[in-house]
């Protein structure tokens, strides 16, 4: 993995992806064309998600943490909806994969404990901001003022 990771980006393309497996999903696509693609992604997103949440783990060194953390939360919730169509509805795809259904419901139940655990990191930072500091109308006679001499 390289040192710097592109949050924004990498979670643009994930939910661009996601968004484009719920589409297949929607489709009367032929399974024996696609069933192999749509697993694949799948897996392919599942390690993804996975990596990038322990990069923006709990040890706070990545600039703009909380940005990213809203982000990755908004990914992991559209692929735990793509998880729960594979595991909950009929779909072109119901039967081509159901050999995985049972994998599929695992990583479903793990996406939305994920959930849990990045809110909570969200929240916690939120918590941790210091209140902004309001400058008093004194304050700021004294800075845009050149003729008013420091008060001690």
């Amino acid at each position: 993995m390289s040192l710097q990771v592109n949050y924004e980006d990498d979670f643009f393309y994930l939910a661009t992806l996601i968004k484009a497996l719920n589409w297949a999903l929607s489709l009367e696509l032929d399974p024996e064309f696609f069933a192999a693609k749509v697993h694949a992604d799948i897996v392919f997103l599942d390690k993804t998600l996975t990596k990038l949440g322990l990069s923006l783990g709990d040890h706070g060194m990545v600039h703009g943490r909380l940005t990213y953390l809203r982000a990755l939360l908004r990914t992991e919730r559209l692929f735990v909806d793509c998880l729960s169509t594979m595991t909950g509805s009929e779909n072109a795809f119901s039967t081509a994969l159901a050999s995985q259904k049972s994998r599929y419901s695992e990583l479903l139940t793990t996406h939305r404990y994920s959930l849990t655990v990045i809110q909570d990191s969200i929240d916690d930072m939120r918590e941790e901001q210091p209140e902004e500091e309001t400058i008093s109308e004194a304050e700021y006679r004294v800075l845009l003022d050149p003729k008013i001499e420091e008060i001690e």
